[in-house]
């Protein structure tokens, strides 16, 4: 392991939130406390295919109104706002990128078309 890796990883917080279940409140979510701390980057876990309502691809697949079509919509949101909160303290995001039980539905309302 060389030292950029070991300062990369040393430097970088990693708390990853479960979808469907309430976000961690810690200040380690907050850029302005990591840059502070002497953090380099954040490592937040974004579940894009949940963040994406496809309405450009087949609005069939996630209408809006449900609660699901809901909660879609606040996880973009919250993905906004942690990019600009990233952006606005100069603070670089090493993202990952999961998938989600949404995804696998979509996947299974596509087949079933």
């Amino acid at each position: 392991m060389n030292s950029t890796y070991h300062e990369f990883f040393r430097h970088s917080d990693m708390v990853h939130n479960n979808p469907g279940e309430a976000p961690f409140v810690t200040k380690f979510n907050d850029t302005a406390f990591l840059k502070s701390w002497g953090y380099t980057g954040q490592c937040p876990k974004f579940f894009l295919p949940a963040a994406i309502t496809y309405d450009s691809f087949d609005a069939f697949l996630l209408p809006a109104g449900p609660a699901e079509r809901e909660w879609s919509e606040k996880m973009a949101a919250a993905i906004d706002g942690h990019l600009k909160d990233a952006k606005a303290n100069n603070m670089p995001l090493y993202p990952l990128f999961g998938e989600d039980d949404r995804a696998l539905e979509i996947g299974d309302a596509i087949k079933s078309r």
